[in-house]
């Protein structure tokens, strides 16, 4: 990369689906408002609030007993946090 010139080039290349938030500025610059093309989504917010997601959710009793791995989880501890451990630990996804 070049010095001055292009001042999208200090963001680099950015996805052809997400673009910068109008007025620019320094807060476009450091991607705090990064939105999906044509909508008013922000990427940096939803990525929050999924990770959030996963981290967190806890499944209140599951309805089908069948599920035989159901019964090795932890309803104290967060649903998608233990199926990630599993999956690492098996290195399976299903």
């Amino acid at each position: 990369g070049g010095s001055g010139g292009d001042p999208s080039s200090s963001q680099g290349a950015a996805p052809s689906d997400v673009t910068t938030g109008t007025g620019g500025g320094a807060a476009a610059a450091a991607g705090d408002y990064l939105v999906i093309w044509g909508t008013s989504v922000n990427v940096k917010e939803t990525k929050e609030t999924f990770s959030r997601f996963v981290r967190e959710f806890r499944e209140a009793g599951s309805e089908d007993e069948s599920d035989l791995m159901a019964e090795a989880l932890n309803e104290d501890l967060p649903y998608y946090m233990q199926r990630l451990e599993e999956i690492h630990t098996l290195e399976e996804p299903f």
